[in-house]
């Protein structure tokens, strides 16, 4: 694999991240890291990053804005008391890496698939512990490897996994 390549396999993990993060909480700071990211490596800006751009385009010349909060807000940066979008993003971004590392820790193999596949191969080893363990002991493990609560980390997982639906735009 050469650089180029290397970059374009790169830049589509990272920024198909940051997309499924913007379609999930409307951030805008995902549009803006991911046209980052683009620039960074030298791909393609992807078309929702345009599409982005182009809504906000629209939204900041067709008025007159008195203030930097109405253009913030144009944008999308605005915010309503709470954290800051970027702060948000961060926390979202947290987030996600939570999730990813749960669904690895759950997805690997199992003690019995492993004895079958060593059987099937003739293979004796020492017995490693690999899986048969219960989402609350991953949930526990995750947890302190981000120094939080199981609890916060438990809510995090199935908010992500499982998002509120938004009602249907209209047209």
């Amino acid at each position: 694999m050469n650089v180029d390549q290397f970059r374009a396999v790169m830049g589509a993990y990272v920024i198909d991240g940051k997309q499924a993060l913007y379609r999930q909480t409307r951030n805008p700071i995902h549009a803006w890291s991911a046209y980052h990211t683009a620039r960074t490596l030298n791909v393609a800006i992807p078309d929702w990053v345009l599409d982005y751009f182009d809504a906000s385009a629209k939204a900041i010349t067709s008025t007159t804005h008195s203030s930097a909060k109405a253009i913030a807000d144009a944008l999308g940066l605005g915010t309503k008391g709470g954290p800051t979008v970027t702060r948000q993003a961060a926390i979202q971004v947290r987030n996600l890496a939570i999730v990813e590392r749960i669904l690895y820790l759950m997805d690997r193999p199992t003690r019995s698939e492993l004895k079958a596949l060593a059987d099937a191969h003739g293979l004796k080893g020492p017995g490693v512990d690999p899986g048969d363990r219960p989402l609350l002991a991953i949930l526990d493990q995750v947890a302190g490897e981000y120094d939080l609560d199981v609890n916060q980390v438990q809510a995090i997982y199935y908010k992500m996994i499982r998002p509120p639906k938004r009602p249907a735009k209209r047209l």
